[in-house]
């Protein structure tokens, strides 16, 4: 007797005997009294087997937390990793999947499912750092990543207020409440969680310095700024402390808060198209202005490098370019 390709056969000593080989190529032997014993502990037998192989197949979704465990959690900020969690909690069609089984076309057809590009990008990235992974381990040949072919994605170049746009925001900032905190960031440069946990401590009026060591992250829990380079001391400016002497220093916690305040201030001071983080663009703009040395800038900010600091807030108006093409112009008329 057969069953699937194994011999069921009887022995001089009247037992019925077949064997089988494990994932290992480990073999094993079966005995019965009878033919029929034999051939269930058999299928029993291989049922095991081909049970422990199901389990042992390594979905996306085993794998991500292994990523995790491994080489995010050990690392990550805390608001970092809740995010990186955040858009894998997105990725559940991709968890039931062999890591074997996913191939560029199937990644091209989620990822184009997501309409939002900027979020089309995140989980890109989030997938490709996770698939890498992957692929050193040895789990993967190749990334699957590496193939596709998705629209790029164009961050929207945040723009400086002009300095009549200045003016108005700054008269409308000292009549909020929260106008301090805005300020702040226009005349610091500062980032809007980074004034969110500042008090008064924090500035050291003798030696006119800030010191940011700390922020609300994106869970509202108090965290370190968001890099290394961020945790600095600044100059207090003139401007600032004049602002603190006349103004109430109140910091919004909340990001209903901040930003239905910013919206109520630009309103008032008659601006559009800007968000908080075009103060922070602003301050880089002035500095550039007054020409101040882009590496000081940089450490101004707490920006990692100074590319940072060029191609990314430093949008120099087109009233102070006129002014620099002058400058240039009339350099040969001596």
């Amino acid at each position: 007797m057969k069953f699937k390709g194994k011999t069921i056969k009887k022995r001089t000593d009247g037992r019925w005997w077949t064997r089988y080989y494990d994932k290992e190529k480990k073999q094993h032997s079966i005995y019965g009294k009878t033919q029929q014993e034999c051939l269930q502990k058999l299928k029993a037998a291989l049922k095991k087997v081909n049970e422990k192989e199901v389990k042992e197949v390594l979905t996306f979704g085993n794998w991500k937390d292994t990523w995790l465990r491994l080489y995010k959690e050990p690392t990550l900020k805390a608001s970092t990793l809740y995010q990186t969690k955040r858009y894998l909690s997105k990725m559940q069609c991709l968890y039931e999947l062999p890591l074997q089984e996913i191939t560029t076309l199937k990644l091209q057809e989620y990822l184009m499912s997501i309409t939002t590009p900027r979020n089309r990008q995140h989980y890109l990235d989030v997938l490709r750092d996770c698939l890498n992974k992957a692929v050193k381990n040895d789990l993967l040949q190749k990334n699957p990543c590496d193939n596709l072919q998705l629209p790029k994605y164009k961050s929207k170049k945040s723009k400086a207020l002009t300095h009549d746009e200045e003016k108005r925001f700054i008269a409308a900032c000292e009549e909020d409440t929260y106008g301090m905190q805005f300020l702040l960031c226009l005349y610091q440069g500062l980032r809007i969680g980074e004034t969110k946990l500042l008090t008064l401590q924090d500035f050291d009026f003798a030696k006119q310095t800030l010191k940011i060591d700390k922020a609300l992250n994106d869970q509202y829990k108090p965290d370190t700024p968001k890099s290394e380079t961020s945790n600095r001391t600044l100059p207090l400016f003139r401007r600032t402390s004049e602002a603190i002497n006349k103004l109430t220093f109140k910091m919004a916690k909340s990001d209903k808060q901040v930003y239905s305040h910013f919206k109520a201030i630009c309103e008032k001071a008659n601006i559009d198209g800007y968000t908080v983080h075009s103060l922070r663009h602003t301050f880089a703009t002035r500095c550039a202005e007054a020409g101040i040395a882009p590496t000081v800038t940089q450490k101004w900010m707490g920006h990692s490098t100074v590319d940072m600091t060029l191609n990314v807030y430093t949008h120099v108006n087109a009233d102070f370019e006129a002014k620099q093409q002058l400058k240039f112009d009339t350099y040969f008329d001596s």
